[in-house]
């Protein structure tokens, strides 16, 4: 039995929100989405405590619109520092915080971010690798003992270019 059954929204906001201090963020103290935003549960719906806190203390939030932060904290339930925008506005103000590039900047940034290099396949987990890491290895020993990229890819049925990649690669990686 959920012991909150009868609580009001606000009554339940007032639990996940103790301590308000003026000015400063009210953060949620109750369960969290993954991304970061409030959750809660009330009348069988799931929730997001900001959007909670904005509609108890400004009123009704229209369709479509989001309920964005000026203080760029996710779990803050302070109504001072929530504002209604569409999802363009949502955007623009990341973008004019500096917390999301753009265009080249963008691919620049993510793709020399860990989170991309970690993930990017390589070697025999990429579904287009014609050699395993083991040939991979004794085509860098080839190159260093002097033979020719030509007869290296000839002996693995793969391009010289890949055999230079290969190499690029391993001096990258050792530099």
């Amino acid at each position: 039995m959920n012991k909150y059954r009868g609580y009001t929204l606000e009554q339940m906001f007032d639990l996940k929100t103790p301590d308000r201090p003026d000015g400063e963020c009210w953060p949620w103290n109750g369960a969290l989405f993954s991304n970061g935003y409030g959750a809660m549960k009330h009348d069988r719906k799931t929730l997001k405590g900001h959007r909670v806190s904005y509609e108890l203390h400004k009123g009704q939030i229209p369709d479509g619109m989001y309920v964005c932060h000026s203080c760029d904290n996710k779990s803050c339930t302070n109504p001072d520092h929530l504002w209604l925008g569409t999802p363009a506005d949502n955007m623009n103000d990341k973008v004019a915080k500096g917390r999301q590039s753009k265009g080249v900047k963008h691919a620049e940034t993510f793709r020399n971010s860990a989170k991309f290099k970690a993930n990017f396949p390589r070697g025999e987990r990429s579904g287009r690798s014609k050699i395993t890491d083991a040939q991979r290895l004794i085509v860098i020993d080839r190159v260093k003992d002097g033979q020719t990229q030509h007869v290296i890819a000839a002996d693995y049925g793969i391009t010289q270019s890949a055999v230079s990649a290969i190499w690029r690669r391993f001096l990258r990686e050792a530099a």
